[in-house]
């Protein structure tokens, strides 16, 4: 039977048309009414259509027609569909239809026609026999057709390229092109494989089986995919035109038209439409948030060669099946030695890929870029590029990271599970939900990624975190152990499809290599092939294929050799063809050879810059431009070019006029040459090989270069910043200027200099230059990579360099500077100071509380800040978590912290830069202990909600519960093997890490358990618990082995010691026990602590312990001795948690005032004695008449007299036995009055500090107690209701004064002497007339609590202070308020008028002492500086002072005459930023909380570990501040 006419073009317009409307309408229509497919997963390439095929006959429509000798025909590589029954008209030659009688399955049209087509073309593929054994192989498979029905568009558009290849190979000339034949043969090889492969299939049990295995089925389509595949890489170039696939024939196949006579027509598939954004612009600006990578993309071969046309068919098509195809991995590993070809085996795949529009985004990874061998760049720059390239994913990834920005989350300090989770990830679900075609992600040469702890990440979260159907990812590296034993311990589900390049068969590899040469050598050198008269190719071509082997790299360092334009190129290429042709045994014998003749005729000068080229080369941390190389060196550019001139075959030199562009190597494998000697047989001797490169000496000369770069262009204020009062980043100028200022080179060498020493020979001058640098010009270089944005790295830099000198006997003396500067960098690099650089000097170094060297005698201009305190502890950070903070601890690696704490969060913080990580949510209550395994990879948690949590640390999942405890989890530890878990409530419970099961309960403490630890040799468990016990157990039979007592209180914390001998236990009981954990035996009793002991830990090398405590400090301890080392001081509130980082070097605490702070022990230095302060709450201060004495009573039970202007401690009065409420002087100053808890008020001699009288009566505490203006009378009031009125000669009572229904706070006499007003919890005021004992007046209006009195020196006006937050002005004669004070925002305690009456001075619960003017009652001064409640105020007669007292246990003078600055606050809290007074709030200095009063103090006498004593007011030199900050430096002579 005849095929039908040919119909009129005009159907295949009407046809196209047709498709087009479907199209603008989406391709939902399309794919909805396709019928339900039988197979597990459908080729999501393909929008479904309805199949109403009628056989062969009816087909009846042709393509449109072409001029250009195209040919267009169906695919599957992309997304896009056969039309139906189409099929190719014209020059085709008209197919039988017969087939095989016993072949004849009952009716099937898709059947029917592809076996008509692929037997006639096995009966006539004579000339090419691998595509006739292919199809034959492809017939025989469709005996089982049954089971392929919903494959038939594989089959389909097998046969159409079938039909398309058969023509051209059939009519192709002798003399076709020579890339034609490489095609061709390309062709045949794969196509032999794959026929081998089919032909496995057609055995008849096989056969059978595949009838029913859906697996068999898929993996003969995916063979059939790949054929395909093949043809298309091989014979065609696949282009996709107005949203249509176009197969276009090679180059070159013009005979096609010449023999036929006519145009082939086409058929143009549609393939689903890709939305495009229309918000374009501001997600333009958005995406700029993760980064400006550049030259990171597959470059369509103008960057990296792609594989030569006709090479790695059968590779490709593997790769491409596999893209295509859902039920294979989402990812796929192509792994291969070096010189295997590997990227420009990748650069072809995202060519194939993107023609097909199935690319999303690659990444090419190169040590020849600091970007591109930066593995964190690699998702935000995918994600970036994807988002580009299909606009429906922009607009999901926009969204998102909008949202992290509003949070204040950097996408690219993100860490990398949540990069991809919601760079990648997120995004990708909601964009490619609906999506039929996959996107393919492309990373190659992950070995050239540097930080291989990121890396192994990246590739743990890249394998385990599956993304959506759509969306596969293709990464390539070298098969290193570190990527290997990553990808191959993964899952199975989710470990990737692999191919290793270097296992490709040999002759296949050969035959690529051949089609590379001849390719590559008749593109660079055409006169070769005239010199050869057309017998080409000639056998220098198999001598450069043979020593070759296998790899790529040599063939193209040869080619390269051959083709430089230095010298005679036909002449080194018949070198291969005679008797004298080197006989190279690799790679390494053809670096030796192109080295020897660039070395050969350089004097000795000359080899020395080669040689200094290549060391810079070899260790540089990135590559560098030749301005870079010849500032580095010291020398000219033009010197630079001359040394690189020669190695252009194995360097890559930019040109003269290129002054941005790097130097680079062409492959790895020449750095490894010139440093790797003994990869040479023989091994060369090093005096017979100038370019050799010894790392260790290269590093060296680096090192010098790097300190010769900085002691030159190092100096203060580099960038000419004009201002230290605004931020760098709003500066519009600066990095203009940064740009200008710091050269190249300059950059290069404050970058690196730490990473060259680190490696480099230990030369006595680098000590000496160590020393010289530490000086003075590393706070240049601090200030330098500040403003080029890498101050954090200052510290790593600094302990690295630090740990190469401690290598060496010679280093000593370095050792420990290094170590303070580099605590100093992190002091400024994590602080708010460091947003503007001038504050480098002008507050970090002021403030800097360690050791500073010679410093500070550079800097006179700078603000100084005198703190009293038995030794400045040093904390480098402080992280605000925003709730109590339970539980800390240390990652094995020293690179995170985690916390626990009350609001139910875990916190991962970056232990380098401060930031927060991650915030592990999941527990329901607060979580009391955290810990990490030793491996580092898993989180064990502990709460309040009766879990046991275990967290994956790099992408923050919870990955288990355990459940089975029914009280509050206290703490949890992990054994040191990773396998087990101790956690306790009032049991201890241990558990299976692996699998959760529970295995042992411990039973035998009656109370809480509040810690339980393994012994670090995973034999013994330790447990303390309320019971005041400690108890050891054997951790594998639960046995109880021994009993441990001695303290007297609850037992808080345990820790083993790192050899299992010792054990430390803190308690309740305020001290620290040590015990022999092998005898149980008491060592020693460590105390020191004034509040219980919360948490214990011993240093690494057990030397030290840290404790943490309730009195709101830190301690370390010598193990040996029990003596106490350090006191660190800092946090507000009681210390939860303490831990020693890795190293030892450094303490990270955690603290009931909702922070972590790591505190460096090491530094610190001793100041001038303390100021002795208060043990306990102050609550009561008074000026004497003539300001010198301050009185103050306190929680600690006494009196203390203090020199006003020093603080100095003069006399402390004992003899209360309860917390001392109330101190007041009498007038003339000899006499102090105090009221106490213990119902008493006492008068004592203040000269010479011996108690006088003992006023008993009060049933209750007295809460105030002051003498009349004469004297000669004592006001007392109390909790019993009462105010009583007192002889202060004689001690009698004289009245008491009745009628207030609950406690009086205050009473206060006025100024002659006639009347008392009392002030109650009652709410009222009352006036007492003192002659009678009679009451005038009630005075209400406050609405809580009034807690304090005072009546104005005239006696017209009473103020009272009241927990309803307001400061009231009564009239004494009318009973009336005349004002209403607003501005507390707690509980005003006390109240005081100024001595002239027109200020008054408030103290509030809510930190604040305030200063209002009576007449206006306006608020003139909020005083901030307290960090807890201010309980007393007091003016000094002056009026230029006050005093006040608080319950954070300091007195403190505030100096009104000399504000020189007031506090910055953000929500009412002090930021730690000091403000100009004069109106414009200029930013003077930034200094902690804790170190420096927040609002002008003259005095700070301080009884809080934490607080320091501080004495003089800060001042700002006004010619070395703003405009003129320069001036705090003054350069040596």
């Amino acid at each position: 039977m005849e095929p039908p006419d040919p119909p009129k073009v005009s159907k295949v317009s009407r046809w196209f048309k047709g498709v087009t409307g479907n199209l603008k309408g989406g391709f939902k229509k399309l794919s909805h009414s396709s019928p339900t497919s039988r197979s597990s997963t459908p080729d999501p390439r393909i929008p479904r259509t309805n199949h109403r095929s009628e056989g062969p006959s009816s087909s009846n429509e042709v393509a449109e027609p072409t001029s250009k000798g195209t040919l267009q025909s169906a695919s599957h590589s992309g997304n896009y569909k056969l039309p139906e029954n189409s099929r190719l008209v014209g020059s085709l030659p008209d197919l039988p239809t017969e087939v095989r009688e016993e072949e004849r399955k009952p009716s099937s049209p898709w059947y029917t026609g592809i076996k008509a087509t692929l037997a006639f073309v096995e009966k006539s593929s004579d000339v090419f026999p691998p595509l006739k054994s292919a199809v034959a192989a492809v017939n025989g498979i469709l005996g089982v057709y049954d089971a392929f029905g919903d494959n038939q568009q594989e089959f389909s558009m097998l046969a159409e390229r079938v039909k398309l290849v058969h023509t051209i190979l059939s009519s192709s000339p002798q003399d076709a092109p020579q890339e034609f034949k490489d095609r061709r043969d390309g062709l045949g090889r794969t196509l032999e494989g794959l026929t081998t492969a089919l032909a496995e299939k057609l055995d008849r049990s096989v056969l059978k089986r595949v009838a029913q295995s859906t697996d068999d089925q898929q993996e003969i389509v995916r063979l059939v995919r790949e054929v395909s595949f093949a043809i298309e890489i091989a014979m065609f170039d696949v282009t996709i035109r107005n949203e249509t696939l176009i197969l276009q024939a090679i180059k070159g196949i013009n005979w096609l038209r010449d023999s036929h006579g006519e145009e082939y027509r086409n058929i143009k598939e549609p393939i689903a439409r890709i939305e495009r954004g229309v918000a374009a612009l501001y997600q333009a600006e958005t995406l700029k948030n993760l980064g400006s990578v550049t030259n990171f993309a597959f470059s369509n071969g103008t960057r990296r060669r792609e594989c030569v046309p006709g090479s790695r068919v059968g590779l490709l098509s593997e790769m491409l099946a596999w893209g295509i195809d859902r039920n294979t991995s989402h990812a796929f590993w192509l792994s291969g030695m070096a010189g295997t070809g590997k990227t420009a085996v990748t650069e072809t795949f995202c060519s194939q890929l993107s023609k097909r529009r199935l690319l999303g985004a690659s990444f090419f990874c190169s040590l020849t870029s600091h970007e591109l061998s930066d593995v964190r760049l690699v998702i935000p720059t995918l994600a970036k590029a994807l988002a580009r390239a299909r606009p429906e994913f922009g607009n999901a990834l926009t969204a998102i990271i909008d949202e992290e920005l509003s949070q204040d989350h950097d996408p690219l300090l993100m860490r990398i599970p949540d990069q991809y989770e919601r760079l990648i990830l997120d995004p990708a679900k909601e964009a490619f939900q609906d999506l039929n075609e996959n996107v393919i992600l492309a990373v190659d040469a992950l070995d050239e990624c540097k930080d291989h702890d990121a890396l192994l990440e990246f590739l743990v979260v890249v394998l385990s975190m599956k993304p959506p159907a759509a969306l596969k990812i293709f990464l390539t590296s070298r098969p290193e152990s570190l990527i290997r034993a990553s990808i191959e311990s993964s899952a199975s589900a989710s470990r990737p499809q692999s191919c290793r390049l270097h296992d490709i068969e040999r002759d296949i590899v050969r035959a690529d290599i051949e089609l590379f040469v001849n390719s590559e050598l008749g593109r660079i050198i055409r006169p070769l092939q005239g010199a050869y008269q057309g017998n080409w190719p000639p056998p220098e071509i198999q001598t450069i294929v043979d020593q070759s082997g296998t790899l790529f790299i040599v063939a193209a360092t040869i080619v390269r050799y051959i083709g430089d334009k230095a010298g005679n190129r036909i002449r080194r290429f018949q070198a291969y063809g005679n008797s004298n042709a080197p006989t190279l045994s690799g790679i390494q014998q053809l670096y030796h050879d192109i080295l020897k003749a660039a070395f050969g005729p350089l004097d000795e000068n000359e080899q020395k810059d080669v040689l200094a080229c290549l060391s810079l080369l070899v260790t540089a941390t990135r590559p560098l431009s030749i301005p870079e190389y010849a500032g580095m060196l010291g020398c000219s550019e033009g010197i630079i070019q001359e040394a690189f001139r020669s190695l252009h075959s194995v360097v890559q030199v930019p040109s003269y006029e290129d002054d941005a562009g790097v130097v680079s190597i062409y492959h790895a494998s020449f750095i490894d040459f010139l440093t790797e000697h003994q990869f040479m047989t023989p091994a060369p001797t090093l005096s017979g090989l100038p370019w050799s490169v010894d790392r260790s000496e290269a590093h060296s000369m680096v090192t010098k270069h790097c300190f010769r770069v900085m002691n030159t262009h190092l100096r203060f204020n580099i960038a000419n910043i004009s201002s230290s009062f605004i931020f760098d980043s709003d500066d519009p100028h600066l990095q203009s200027d940064i740009e200008r200022n710091i050269l190249p080179e300059l950059h290069y060498s404050c970058l690196s200099w730490s990473h060259h020493l680190s490696l480099s020979l230990p030369l006595p001058p680098f000590f000496t230059t160590l020393l010289n640098f530490l000086q003075l010009r590393v706070l240049f270089w601090i200030e330098t990579m500040n403003l080029l944005g890498s101050a954090t790295q200052c510290d790593p830099d600094l302990l690295r360099a630090s740990e190469w000198a401690g290598k060496h006997e010679d280093g000593a003396a370095v050792f420990q500077e290094l170590r303070d500067a580099g605590s100093f960098a992190l002091y400024f690099s994590t602080s708010p100071a460091s947003r503007s650089t001038p504050h480098l000097y002008f507050s970090s170094l002021a403030t800097w509380p360690g050791r500073v060297l010679t410093w500070r005698k550079h800097f006179p201009g700078i603000p100084n800040f005198r703190n009293r305190g038995f030794q400045r502890s040093v904390s480098l950070m402080n992280f605000n978590v925003g709730s109590r903070v339970w539980a800390v601890a240390v990652s094995p690696d020293g690179k995170h912290i985690i916390s626990g704490s009350e609001d139910g969060l875990i916190r991962l913080w970056d232990a380098q830069t401060g930031t927060q990580a991650k915030v592990l949510d999941g527990h329901s209550g607060a979580v009391h202990s955290v810990a990490f395994s030793k491996d580092g990879q898993c989180i064990a948690s502990g709460s309040e909600g009766h879990l046991v949590c275990v967290w994956n640390v790099t992408t923050g999942e919870q990955e288990k519960v355990f459940r089975g405890h029914t009280g509050q989890v206290w703490s949890v530890a992990f054994s040191n093997d990773g396998k087990r878990i101790v956690s306790s409530d009032t049991t201890a419970r241990v558990w299976d890490a692996i699998t959760g099961e529970e295995q042992i309960v411990l039973q035998n403490h009656m109370g809480a358990i509040y810690s339980v630890v393994f012994s670090p040799d995973g034999a013994l468990i330790v447990s303390g618990s309320e019971d005041r016990l400690v108890r050891l157990w054997n951790s594998t039979t639960g046995e109880q082995l021994k009993v441990l007592k001695g303290h007297k209180d609850r037992v808080k914390s345990l820790a083993f010691s790192s050899d299992s001998t010792r054990i430390v236990s803190g308690s309740d009981d305020k001290s620290l026990r040590l015990w022999d954990a092998t005898t149980g035996e008491e060592e020693r009793v460590i105390e020191g602590h004034t509040d219980w002991v919360r948490s214990v830990a011993f240093s690494s090398d057990n030397t030290r312990i840290v404790s943490g405590s309730g009195d709101r400090t830190a301690r370390l301890w010598d193990v040996t001795t029990g003596k106490e080392l350090k006191v660190l001081q800092g946090h507000m509130s009681p210390v939860e948690s303490v831990t020693f980082s890795i190293d030892g070097r450094r303490v990270i605490s955690g603290s009931a005032d909702a922070s972590v702070r790591v505190w460096d022990i090491a530094a610190g230095v001793e100041e001038d004695q303390a100021l002795q302060g208060h043990a306990g709450t102050v609550f009561s201060v008074a000026f004497s008449k003539d300001s010198t004495w301050i009185a103050s009573g306190s929680g600690d039970m006494s009196v203390r007299i203090w020199d006003g202007t020093t603080g100095e401690l003069l006399k402390i009065l004992e003899g209360h036995a309860g917390w001392v409420n109330s101190v007041a002087f009498s007038n003339n100053g000899t006499r102090i009055v105090s009221g106490s808890d213990d119902k008493s008020v006492l008068v004592w001699d203040a000269v010479i500090g011996q108690g006088q009288l003992e006023l008993l009566g009060h049933t209750g505490a007295v809460y105030s107690a002051t003498f009349s203006s004469d004297g000669t009378r004592i006001v007392s009031a109390s909790m019993d209701a009462t105010v009583r009125i007192w002889d202060a000669v004689t001690g009698e009572m004289q009245m008491v004064l009745e009628g207030h229904t609950w406690r009086v706070y205050s009473a206060t006499f006025s100024s002659d002497g006639a009347q008392v007003a009392s002030a109650s919890g009652d709410r009222t005021v009352r006036i007492w007339d003192t002659a009678e004992g009679r009451q005038l007046k009630v005075l209400k209006g406050h609405t809580e609590n009034v807690c304090s009195v005072a009546f104005s020196p005239d006696g017209t006006c009473i103020a009272t202070g009241s927990a309803d937050k307001s400061v009231r002005i009564w009239d004494v004669l009318t009973g009336k308020v005349r004002k209403v004070l607003k501005g507390h925002t707690k509980c005003v305690w006390s109240v005081v008028f100024s001595n002239d009456g027109t200020q008054i001075a408030s103290g509030s619960w809510d930190n604040t002492v305030r200063v209002w003017d009576l007449e206006t009652g306006k608020e003139q001064l909020a005083l901030r500086g307290h960090p807890h409640q201010v309980l007393s105020v007091a003016f000094s007669r002056d009026g230029t002072r006050i005093v006040s007292g608080s319950a954070d246990r300091t007195v403190r003078v505030w100096d009104l005459d000399g504000l020189s600055y007031t506090s910055e606050l953000i929500e009412n809290k002090p930021t730690g930023w000091l403000l100009s007074s004069d109106g414009q709030q200029n930013r003077l200095v930034y200094a902690p909380v804790a170190l420096v009063p927040q609002s002008p103090c003259a005095l700070v006498i301080s009884g809080t570990p934490g607080i320091s004593s501080y004495l003089s007011p800060l001042t700002f030199p006004s010619n070395a501040v703003g405009d003129n900050w320069q001036n705090c430096f003054t350069p040596s002579p």
